[in-house]
């Protein structure tokens, strides 16, 4: 199977925050960051600050990116 672009990725992040997470509660905002990341190419940061989540978002994030 082909890796996703980081787009792709980013995309993914995105979608499944608007869907499951309420804009007011924090995750919103860390998936949001982390699609930004993404996006911009930075790689790097976002597996760097990934570490900085909870278990649990960090799962869903590496489920969507298929890491």
């Amino acid at each position: 199977m082909a890796q996703k672009s980081p787009r792709a990725k980013a995309n993914a992040i995105e979608n499944y925050a608007n869907s499951n997470i309420p804009r007011e509660e924090k995750a919103f905002g860390e998936f949001m960051y982390h699609a930004e990341l993404l996006r911009k190419g930075h790689l790097g940061i976002h597996r760097q600050d990934l570490k900085t989540l909870p278990a649990k978002y960090q799962q869903i994030i590496r489920d969507l990116c298929e890491y």
